[in-house]
C-alpha cells in the first residue's frame, strides 16, 4: 500500500510539476487558490491532524471545464497536496489513498464561473508498517491541485504541543 502511495504521489507530483507557476496568488490572475497563506491544524478526529482549506477555482476558459471526483456525489473534486518545503523524499502527509469508483457524474464548471470548495486536509495518511512510522512531512509549504492547476503556496503549522 505504501509503494502504491509513494507511486501514485509521484505521478501527481509530475503532474503538477509540469503545469506553470501561478505566482502570487490574487483574485484575477490565478484559476486556483486558497482562503489563507497560512493554516494551523488540528488534533482530533479520526486521524492525528487536519486542516480546513477553502479553495476557489476560476475557470478562465470560454469553454465548459469538467473536475474528476472520486464517487458520484462527493461534494469536491480529487485533488493532490503537493509538498514544495521541506524537502523531504516522502512528500505531503495530507494525500489520500483514493479508492474511487467508476461514474459519469463530474463537477461542472461553467466558462468563466467561479466555484468555492471546502476540503479538509487529513494527516498523515500513510502508515510504514517496517519501520512503525507514520509517513509525510505534515508541517511546512505547500499547495494543492486538481482540474489541472495548482494554487498559491501555503504553510500548514503544527498546534501548541505537537512535535
Amino acid at each position: 500500500m505504501l509503494a502504491a502511495h509513494r507511486i501514485l504521489g509521484s505521478v501527481a507530483l509530475l503532474f503538477v510539476a509540469s503545469c506553470a507557476d501561478l505566482g502570487p496568488a490574487t483574485s484575477t490572475d490565478t484559476v486556483l487558490r486558497t482562503d489563507s497563506a497560512r493554516y494551523t491544524a488540528t488534533t482530533g478526529g479520526f486521524s492525528l491532524l487536519s486542516v480546513r482549506l477553502i479553495t476557489t477555482y476560476r475557470n478562465p476558459a470560454d469553454t465548459t471545464v469538467t473536475l474528476e471526483r472520486c464517487t458520484p456525489t462527493t461534494p469536491y473534486p480529487i485533488y493532490f497536496v503537493q509538498l514544495i518545503a521541506p524537502a523531504s523524499p516522502e512528500g505531503a502527509a495530507y494525500n489520500p489513498d483514493w479508492a474511487c469508483v467508476g461514474h459519469n457524474n463530474p463537477i461542472v464548471v461553467a466558462p468563466r464561473a467561479v466555484r468555492t470548495d471546502t476540503i479538509i486536509l487529513h494527516g498523515p495518511t500513510a502508515f510504514d508498517n517496517t519501520t512503525g512510522k507514520y509517513v509525510g512531512v505534515i508541517a511546512g509549504t505547500f499547495r494543492i491541485s486538481y482540474g489541472g492547476q495548482q494554487s498559491n503556496a501555503f504553510s500548514i503549522v503544527l498546534p501548541p504541543g505537537v512535535p
